[in-house]
């Protein structure tokens, strides 16, 4: 490793250290936590730049139990001290993923010495992925008491996790808990009484947690997955996205109210929608909805769901919901501010009545159209009859949101519905500017006339463009 010394003197000096600290310490992210650990015992210079490298990584290289649990824990010991020699240097990303074998108290106690003293390097981030078994894990209050710490992610490998007694304020801004087991119920209340500035919270697979109450100025995202809750109550005030995946428990009779008066994106699916009591929003949001099968046949709270939705200015919905919204009577629906629409579409005939109805709801303020196909097996699809949906099937819904539309996107199967649907809109969406057509297989070619002579007559000056399984039309 030595350099060369040009006026033939010796020179000591290696070239790892020898380079500007941001390359070398590129380099030591290619290490190892043993081989950074080593590095640093070869000569002062190695030890400071091992101990003033930004970002560090401790993975545990023996989480399969192949080495003995004393020399585990003096490696943690050793870990320890590496810290503390750092004093003060700047951490800006702390990885720590540990799993304990055979001495399971001494090794979770070092974990949080670990953590206390990694804290007095004003670290920005933190990633935690702990396999403790059911040995539970208490996060160091210092985690939080640190004013330099903005992110914490949290994999706990459903393993058991305790947050401190809530004391003190904390700067975090972000927090991601994931497939973790928090026995108390109070884990909402702590939050909002600890984490005054947090602005994303992420709450995913967490078990043995029946409760979940949250009350917060500054939160803005909120996810929560899995998580079988009995009772979720969410006061918001600045919250802008809210996704609630399977959040509730099915077998019990939940409660879910959401205050959330600046409400933009809500994204529901599953369980949590039967349950979902949103309270008057101030500003209009755009919406995702996934129906659960059991939910599809329960006209009352369709209708109720229905009229929640009212101030969506954009909305995501899939053909099933769509269809259960249909076969209840709930449609048409005066979906008075949609200006953006994608519909998830599959193969029924039936759901292409069950579209048309939905279509006539939308007023002269939708803007953008998208309906997108999924396909299953090739021998699950039924083909269509395009003759049952042609021009005048889509004429006689008389719909008001044509003379608004701007912009669409529709991907089709060929054989299916979409010829009559696209003639229509050809004719009598007179603001259209932009149209894209795609297929897993090729263009239809009646669809492919329909768009060429549209151009044609169009006073738009726009891009024309035509590919195998892509035709579009617009700027």
């Amino acid at each position: 490793m030595e350099s060369v010394n040009l006026n033939g003197d010796d020179n000591d000096e290696d070239r790892l250290t020898s380079l500007p600290n941001h390359l070398s310490h590129h380099i030591l992210s290619f290490l190892t936590i043993e081989q950074i650990v080593t590095l640093s015992l070869v000569s002062r210079k190695c030890q400071n730049l091992c101990l003033t490298d930004p970002i560090l990584t401790i993975e545990d290289s023996s989480k399969n139990g192949d080495e003995c649990p004393p020399k585990r824990v003096h490696f943690l010991d050793y870990l320890v001290t590496f810290i503390k020699r750092r004093k003060c240097a700047k951490l800006t990303n702390l990885v720590l993923s540990w799993g304990i074998t055979g001495l399971p108290f001494k090794e979770t106690v070092r974990v949080m010495w670990l953590l206390n003293h990694a804290m007095l390097c004003n670290v920005d981030c933190v990633a935690l992925e702990l396999d403790f078994g059911k040995f539970p894990f208490l996060i160091p209050l210092q985690v939080f008491w640190t004013e330099s710490l903005t992110s914490l992610a949290i994999y706990m490998c459903n393993g058991y996790l305790e947050f401190p007694t809530p004391y003190g304020f904390s700067h975090l801004k972000h927090l991601l808990i994931n497939r973790a087991v928090i026995n108390n119920d109070s884990l909402g209340e702590w939050i909002s009484s600890v984490c005054k500035c947090l602005q994303k919270l992420w709450l995913t697979e967490i078990y043995e947690m029946d409760i979940f109450k949250i009350s917060s100025q500054s939160l803005q995202e909120l996810e929560i997955e899995s998580c079988n809750l009995d009772y979720l109550e969410i006061s918001a005030q600045s919250l802008k996205t809210l996704n609630l995946i399977k959040a509730l428990d099915l077998s019990n009779s939940s409660y879910c109210n959401v205050y959330a008066p600046n409400l933009l994106i809500l994204a529901c699916s599953g369980n949590c929608i039967e349950y979902l009591t949103l309270q008057k929003t101030e500003s209009k949001y755009s919406a995702s909805l996934i129906l659960p099968e059991a939910y599809l046949s329960k006209t009352d709270e369709l209708k109720s769901l229905l009229s929640s939705l009212v101030q969506v200015t954009e909305l995501s919905i899939d053909h099933m919901s769509l269809q259960g919204l249909y076969d209840n009577n709930c449609l048409p629906f005066p979906f008075i501010n949609l200006q953006s629409v994608r519909l998830h579409n599959g193969f029924e005939n039936i759901s292409v009545p069950a579209i048309g109805h939905f279509l006539q709801g939308l007023s002269h303020n939708l803007k953008k159209l998208h309906m997108d196909h999924y396909l299953g097996a090739e021998a699950d699809i039924e083909i269509l009859d395009a003759t049952r949906f042609d021009l005048k099937f889509w004429e006689s819904f008389n719909f008001s949101f044509v003379h608004g539309l701007e912009e669409m996107e529709l991907d089709i199967h060929e054989g299916n519905f979409e010829e009559g649907l696209v003639d229509f809109l050809l004719k009598n969406a007179i603001k259209l500017k932009k149209l894209t057509i795609s297929s897993k297989h090729s263009i239809p070619t009646k669809l492919a006339h329909y768009l060429i002579a549209f151009v044609e007559t169009s006073r738009h000056r726009a891009k024309f463009s035509s590919q195998g399984n892509k035709i579009a039309f617009g700027n």
